[in-house]
């Protein structure tokens, strides 16, 4: 057609995604090194007959009794990071995945309580460190009822990821004197709402 205006290529130079980069070396477990464990956790095969690396941990104890852990993470204060975690448990166990806070045992840089179900269980959430810190990515196993097989496919820790914005639990809209009212006085209740104008 004549005079028309060629097509211009698309350009994305204002777009800007800033890269993840995971912290942790070996997350998917192809064996088991550079991860340590306490010395209770025993190295057992595979009950699927597969090649994923389990672990038998013990019953009982504390829950910070029985860890599997890497060491160097190097977190830096007000940036966000995403915790991933890809396991089964035969039997279910409870679980927790926690970046310890070297200067202090509680609370933690981050902290998660996850349940391993034994047809797997996928975790995935975003933090923002409240501190410059070098520290360690622990999965915290001990502390449960029976001993169980811990099978583990992935435990990650990238950079990057949107925190969810915590929203403060305001109880009930609709508010009123908890203590009572006067048999003669006025009688009212509050509802709470976002609305700036008459709700009626």
């Amino acid at each position: 057609m004549s005079g028309a205006v060629p097509a211009s290529p698309f350009l994305m130079s204002d777009v800007c995604v800033p890269p993840s980069a995971e912290l942790l070396q070996n997350p998917t477990f192809d064996g088991l090194a550079p991860w340590c464990t306490t010395a209770n956790i025993q190295p057992p095969p595979d009950p699927t007959g597969g090649d994923r690396t389990c672990l038998l941990v013990p019953q009982g104890g504390n829950q910070w009794d029985a860890i599997i852990g890497q060491s160097g993470l190097a977190l830096e204060e007000g940036r966000s990071y995403t915790a991933r975690v890809t396991a089964s448990a035969m039997p279910e166990a409870a679980a927790r995945v926690l970046i310890p806070d070297p200067a202090t045992d509680w609370p933690p840089i981050y902290f998660a309580d996850i349940t391993l179900r034994a047809d797997g269980q996928s975790f995935s959430e975003s933090f923002e460190a409240p501190i410059t810190a070098d520290s360690q990515f622990q999965l915290q196993v001990g502390g449960n009822p029976e001993p169980f097989t811990l099978c583990l496919e992935l435990a990650s820790l990238t950079t990057g990821g949107t925190v969810e914005e915590f929203e403060h639990e305001t109880g009930p809209r609709a508010r009123v004197n908890q203590v009572g009212y006067l048999p003669n006085g006025p009688k009212r209740a509050t509802l709470v709402t976002t609305v700036s104008g008459p709700l009626a």
